[in-house]
């Protein structure tokens, strides 16, 4: 039931998104969507938040996550339009040194590491050159295994006598980056301001961006050519051009927007 139900929101958020721009970074999918397209999705959301019929499980997973959207999308910029944008990696180190927080973590950073030391694994042994033979893939296989074993041991130790021991957890030392973009957002979008550029206001903001559910970025930009920085005008030019060969984009001349350099 809860299968069925999860299948049923993503294909109807594949649907709205499927007709918007889609971008790929670092196991990230964003869509560039316009107003109507936050508006349908914010549409599904409103009828997500009311829907009784929704398993039980969902329901408290969505409470504890922070909205319905959670489990099947992110609005990166759900109440102003950015006009510009930018991809980047960001170091966020987790920090934790709650003792009760820890003790309810500890459980999942083992099997995080686990998880992560078996793929590393499994993908060094497929990517090997040349190829390694099966007693030696099941040699590293088992070497790996009682790491994981003795680790394991340690970790429940931990566990058992957790009053023993000041703990914290933190990602400061492996220097883990997160695919985030920065966004630069019209607070002037909708307003009588809107469209001037001399009395745009804006707000800029770093958001993460999740590897997997989409990430909605809502763009608008009605700057004029004539306001932008010749870097700019390059960027809405492929934003708005038909693209050939990767490198040459065209539009025709009677569809350019008044005040392009022709």
């Amino acid at each position: 039931m809860a299968n069925e139900y999860n299948a049923l929101i993503a294909q109807k958020i594949k649907e709205v998104l499927s007709a918007y721009e889609r971008v790929e970074y670092e196991e990230s999918e964003i869509y560039i969507v316009d107003q109507k397209g936050l508006d349908d999705i914010k549409l599904l959301e409103l009828s997500l938040k009311g829907m009784e019929n929704a398993p039980k499980e969902e329901q408290v997973t969505k409470k504890r996550k922070k909205g319905p959207l959670f489990e099947y999308a992110k609005i990166l910029n759900p109440d102003y339009p950015a006009f510009k944008y930018n991809f980047f990696m960001k170091h966020t180190p987790l920090e934790i040194f709650d003792r009760k927080k820890i003790r309810d973590r500890i459980p999942r950073e083992f099997s995080v590491w686990k998880n992560i030391e078996i793929k590393r694994l499994n993908e060094r042994i497929e990517k090997s050159d040349p190829p390694l033979s099966e007693e030696e893939a099941g040699k590293l296989k088992r070497e790996l295994a009682d790491i994981i074993s003795i680790e394991e041991q340690n970790i429940k130790n931990i566990i058992e006598n957790f009053d023993e021991y000041h703990i914290v957890i933190t990602s400061h030392a492996k220097q883990n980056y997160y695919p985030s973009v920065y966004l630069i957002e019209d607070l002037t979008y909708g307003t009588k301001d809107a469209g001037k550029t001399q009395k745009k206001k804006h707000r800029s903001r770093n958001v993460h961006l999740r590897k997997h559910v989409p990430n909605i970025l809502w763009f608008h930009d009605d700057r004029k050519y004539k306001d932008l920085r010749p870097n700019d005008k390059v960027g809405r030019i492929v934003r708005t051009h038909t693209a050939f060969c990767n490198t040459i984009y065209v539009k025709k001349f009677s569809e350019l927007i008044e005040g392009v350099d022709k």
